[in-house]
């Protein structure tokens, strides 16, 4: 079974949004505030998936990718940074409370 690296990204896409809904209903996570987390954590990606990819360390198999590229990288490697923004503010939140609102 050839599994591609957008079918391997939904689960934890899934799990972040579930989380991120879950801290906004029940903690107030402002959703609006993961805006500027992910911008930068999307150029960052942009900037060293591109040297990573560029410098030989990283190669992927274009079967089990879409075929759209941001430079060198997979457009599918950008669903890993707004995961991990979605992720962590939501911990972040749950976790930084001492009580409910």
């Amino acid at each position: 079974m050839n599994t591609t690296y957008l079918v391997m990204s939904v689960p934890f896409l899934v799990f972040a949004v579930a989380l991120t809904s879950i801290a906004s209903w029940k903690f107030g996570l402002r959703v609006k505030s993961l805006g500027v987390p992910v911008v930068v954590l999307l150029i960052g990606t942009a900037v060293f998936d591109n040297l990573i990819i560029w410098s030989g360390l990283v190669a992927y198999d274009e079967s089990r990718i879409l075929g759209i590229r941001i430079g060198l990288a997979p457009i599918e490697d950008f669903l890993y940074a707004i995961t991990a923004a979605m992720v962590a503010a939501s911990f972040w939140n749950i976790l930084g409370r001492k009580g409910p609102r």
